[in-house]
């Protein structure tokens, strides 16, 4: 049904927007008829927004509400609110609520005592090499040593390869500090994730294995 309504709606100059958490590419479970079409359109990654977007929507937000909130407060509420939009507009919310309680525009106080109830996470919880290795090593069933060692069974390397993949994408070392954990150097870093980025683009289930090792560092199940 989807795969007949994409195929009216687009050839008429509808356009149709797709979210999902991994590219077309990697959704292994959809038919081949669909992932391609998804891949003709533009693909764009959304990240969380900067500092600078943060500022920009509770600006917005406030203006909307009729509140000159000071510039410390909206500081603050930038710099802890980081992750989620939802939680943003959330404080929007709750501040303006107490601002027409009071009569008074929001203090400092007010906003740290919302932030908190909130429950709000400054940063993500680290993610170290450490975990990103042993997250790959329980996939693949080899230690953290043998990917660091010299040895050059088949699904060593690949686990070796996939490991270097997997800390650029949720650490964002450099190619030199990653090469530093497995005593590599940087051509050879480069070439390694070179080859997981051409395996992903035709191998479906590599691919999906891949996505779900990142969404296991990441802590996202």
């Amino acid at each position: 049904e989807f795969f007949h309504t994409f195929n009216t709606l687009v050839p008429s100059g509808r356009q149709v927007v797709v979210s999902a958490d991994m590219p077309p590419h990697a959704m292994t479970r959809l038919e081949e008829r669909i992932r391609t079409r998804f891949e003709q359109g533009m693909l764009a990654h959304i990240s969380a927004p900067d500092k600078e977007t943060r500022i920009a929507i509770l600006d917005a937000r406030f203006g909307e509400k009729g509140l000159d909130v000071p510039r410390h407060i909206i500081d603050y509420l930038a710099n802890e609110i980081t992750l989620n939009i939802r939680k943003l507009e959330g404080a929007v919310t709750q501040l303006t609520a107490l601002s027409t309680v009071t009569g008074t525009l929001p203090t400092m106080e007010d906003a740290r005592t919302v932030v908190s109830g909130l429950k709000v996470t400054v940063l993500p919880p680290e993610i170290t090499t450490e975990k990103v290795l042993k997250t790959v090593c329980d996939n693949y069933g080899v230690t953290p040593a043998d990917l660091k060692s010299e040895k050059r069974q088949s699904n060593i390397s690949e686990a070796r390869q996939v490991s270097m993949y997997a800390i650029r994408e949720t650490t964002g070392m450099n190619l030199k500090a990653i090469g530093a954990v497995f005593n590599k150097t940087h051509p050879t870093v480069h070439h390694s994730i070179e080859k997981v980025e051409e395996r992903i683009k035709t191998d479906p289930a590599f691919a999906s294995d891949v996505a779900d090792i990142i969404k296991d560092i990441r802590g996202e199940y």
